[in-house]
This record gives C-alpha cells, sequence and structure tokens, in this order.
C-alpha cells in the first residue's frame, strides 16, 4: 500500500506508504522487524567500557574522563590503529599509561576495530 507522488510538472517527488501517513496522524510507529541500534559506548561493570571503533573519539573522552588525543583521529578505531600501527587481532591489548588506560581489543572484521574492553586504571582517576 503506497502512493506515488508528482509534482505539478508531472516529474516524480517521491513515494507515500500507509506507515508515513499513520506516523503523520499518530507520531513514531517503533518497527518490531527492526533491532534497535547497539550503543557506541557501554559501560559494563566498574571502570570498565565496551567501546565500537565507530565511536567518535570526543564522545568516548567525555565517557572515560580522559582527554584523549584527537588531532589525528576522529574514530576510537582510527585511535588504536594509529598508536599501534599495524591491524590488530582479536585479544590486542593497547596500554595507554599516560592517560590510565588499558585497551583489549575484541573484535576485529576484516580490516576495522568492531569493538575493544576498556578498562580505566583506578590511581589514575585521582589526577
Amino acid at each position: 500500500h503506497f502512493a506515488v507522488v508528482f509534482d505539478e510538472y508531472g516529474g516524480m517527488s517521491g513515494i507515500i506508504t500507509m506507515n508515513d501517513l499513520l506516523e503523520q496522524i499518530v507520531g513514531d510507529i517503533d518497527d518490531d522487524y527492526l533491532t534497535p541500534e547497539e550503543e557506541e559506548i557501554k559501560q559494563i561493570g566498574d571502570n570498565t567500557w565496551k567501546i565500537k571503533g565507530s565511536a567518535y573519539l570526543d564522545d568516548v573522552s567525555k565517557e572515560l574522563g580522559v582527554s584523549l588525543p584527537d588531532e589525528d583521529f576522529d574514530t576510537f578505531g582510527g585511535l588504536v590503529f594509529g598508536i599501534l600501527g599495524i591491524i590488530p587481532e582479536d585479544g590486542s591489548t593497547l596500554e595507554l599509561e599516560e592517560y590510565g588506560l588499558k585497551i583489549v581489543v575484541t573484535e576485529i572484521k576484516g580490516r576495522r576495530l568492531e569493538t575493544a574492553t576498556v578498562y580505566k586504571e583506578l590511581d589514575k582517576d585521582a589526577e
């Protein structure tokens, strides 16, 4: 159930579905068949986070309460790759002592960091 919409010149402007019409009347309708997006940064324990490689470094810095170097990198995955200088493997570990962070790569797909677990050391919180 849909309708094709034309403009005054006879050109096609778009398509309207029944769902579009209903949402205009009652507001946003959740789609049952769509799975919700997983959070890019998720705290999974005390001083422990699961972070996607696509998470923006500014967001990661704010969540962790540290000022990560974002001049050369936009994403968390870019930072990990840039510091390591290689494509890491699952289980690779990176220590960022100046920030009090330990990063453990949990999932690599192809040449992309999917997720990593980040541990914030307690003794660095006081600095």
